[in-house]
This record gives C-alpha cells, structure tokens and sequence, in this order.
C-alpha cells in the first residue's frame, strides 16, 4: 500500500521451518521510499533467545525491492540498528508485560524524506515500582517494609527482589502490606537459596469427593445424579458421553418420579435428617413418609388398644406396682407426677 510518498510491503510471521521457502519476491512501486513492515525476532537487533534464526540482513540481501527502512515488532525492547545500509528497529511494547522491562515505554516517529529520520517518544504507562533488596543476616520483613515506605505505591505494579542472608520473609505478609498501601499489584521474587532441610506437612484434598459431596448436598433428582455420573466417570470414553446422555434421558423420560429433587421427596415439616435419608433414598422415600404405612420395624399394632404399659387403652392409664414407689429415690419420677409414662414403666 502507498502511503504519500511511501511503499509500504508487509511479511507475515513464517514459522522457521517454512522460511527456507521464502523467495522475498515484492511487486515494485513508484514511490520515492519503501518500508518492510514484519514480525518476529531478527537478528542481529535481538538477544539469544535460542531461537533466533531469522536473519534481517539476509532478508534485505534477497527482497526485490529496495527498502529504506524496516519496521518490526514482536522484541518488547526498543532498539534499532543499521544492517547493510538500511535502518531496521523495533519500537518495543507500549505496555510492561513482565518485572524485567523496566525501561520507559514509547513508540518511534519515522519520518521519510532523502533520508530516513527515526525519533522516539515515550508515553505513560502504568505506575511500576521495583524494589530491589539485598538482606543482611539479621535483616527480614522490616527491612522490606522500610523500604516500600520510601514509595508512593497508590496505584502501582510493586516487583519487589530479595536476595541476601536475611532472615525468611513471607511473600504474603509484603503483598498483604503492598494492597494496603494502594497497590495494584504486588509480587515477590525472593532468589534466595530455601533450606532443603525444611519439615513440610502437606496433604492434598481428594478433588472427586468433594464433587461428589458438593453433588449430595445440591439434592439432584435421580436423573440428574445419573447423568453427572455418566459425565464424570470413566466408565464411558469421552466421545461416547454425549450419545450416552441422550440415550439415558430417553430411558427416564416415561419416569417422572426420576425427575423429583430431594425437595420434591421430603414430607412439608421434613427435617436435615430426613433431607440426607431422602438423597440416599431415592425417589420413593416419600411415598414411604407419606402414605400412612408402619415405620421401619413397626408391627401394625396400636399399643392404646393393647393396654400396654404407659398407654392408655381399655383399662386406662397404665398401672405401676405401689412398692416401685417406695423405692429408689425419694422423689417420685416425673412421669408419676403428670400421669405420663417414664422409663421405669418398661423395667
């Protein structure tokens, strides 16, 4: 595209084993300048990152246009350096992404004439403050508190570096003390060497059972309890779940009582008892609260009618010998006082 009196060509980002394909062929253009703009880390502008193998002189050497200036990104560093006659330069990021861009942030202002004329400008960022600090054998949390009181941290990134003898600090307790000054972040990079030595504890919680406690607790319905387990188990391959799913539901679909939540179960006054017993139930616990049959263990008998002790049935209220009276303690059981049944009525 052109752009005044200038050419401007791109080159996408080739990944290094499709380089070696490249031809660098550009249509040609009439303007007084041209300008490559790319992505990626060329040499010789970028550290050895280990990767680096994307050569910006050979790219200028085999290109068939003659370019006066190549623009590229990619390096959050700004630096620019002439390869062969023509300037090349990264402008660098606009924002800091990690502790060590500590350099001021900008962009570059080319300007395109009989020479290229590139200047910098920088521009405000967010607020960063790198505390960096050597501990001496006695030196510990203080010592750091001290010196991010120095700083106006209302608003800022704080990076703060330990290295040293000092005592062991607590990155919490200086991120703790960094929120509470206004930060907006706060993290510790402490390079000191850790005791090998030191005695952890640690105990790791079993992730699934506390799915599966989380599940009991939500009360689901049958069907939605068989479904999680046809999700999450590794009874059924991953690609199968879906059509397992479905074909479950169809299954269910003529049972409504599959579809009833533990709140759908539970008698109008049920209790947190009768909550857990209804989940580990099923769907016909409350039919069995509701429809008036025998408790677990229960006869069909009506102990009134049977005149057991303690009840009152055809010969009244129940009988206690008069000798019980006489013995034990002196004051007599709360049940004889009301006319209610006590324990002793069953000894």
């Amino acid at each position: 595209v052109v752009v005044g009196d200038t050419a401007f060509y791109g080159l996408d980002f080739v990944p290094r084993a499709r380089r070696a394909d490249l031809d660098y062929e550009f249509e040609p253009h009439d303007a007084a300048n041209a300008a490559l703009v790319s992505h990626g880390l060329f040499e010789p502008l970028v550290p050895d990152y280990g990767n680096v193998e994307w050569d910006a002189a050979e790219v200028l050497e085999a290109s068939t246009v003659d370019f006066d200036v190549m623009l590229l990104g990619d390096e959050h560093a700004a630096t620019r350096a002439e390869v062969d006659g023509t300037w090349v330069t990264y402008c660098g990021s606009t924002e800091r992404a990690s502790a060590s861009e500590r350099e001021e942030r900008g962009y570059n202002i080319v300007e395109f004439g009989d020479d290229v004329h590139i200047a910098r400008r920088g521009i405000e960022t967010r607020e960063f403050v790198f505390v960096d600090l050597e501990l001496a054998e006695s030196e510990g949390f203080d010592r750091v508190r001290e010196r991010l009181r120095e700083h106006d941290l209302e608003g800022a990134v704080v990076h703060v570096t330990l290295s040293g003898d000092g005592e062991p600090v607590s990155a919490a307790r200086v991120e703790e003390f960094a929120d509470g000054a206004g930060a907006l972040v706060a993290r510790v990079n402490d390079r000191r060497e850790v005791s090998e030595d030191a005695d952890l504890d640690v105990a790791f919680a079993d992730p699934d059972e506390a799915v599966r406690e989380r599940v009991r607790d939500l009360g689901l319905s049958e069907a939605a309890r068989d479904l999680d387990e046809t999700i999450r188990a590794s009874r059924v391959a991953d690609a199968n779940v879906a059509d397992e799913v479905q074909r479950r539901v169809e299954e269910l679909v003529d049972e409504p009582s599959a579809f009833e939540t533990v709140a759908d179960r539970l008698p109008e006054d049920g209790t947190a008892d009768d909550h857990e017993a209804a989940t580990a139930a099923g769907p016909d616990s409350r039919e069995a609260a509701t429809d008036g049959s025998d408790p677990p263990g229960g006869n069909g008998r009506d102990p009134a009618a049977d005149g057991e002790p303690g009840t009152e049935g055809a010969d009244g209220p129940g009988e206690r010998d008069a000798t019980d009276a006489d013995e034990g303690d002196e004051e007599p059981a709360q049940g004889a006082a009301d006319g209610q049944a006590s324990v002793e009525d069953y000894l």
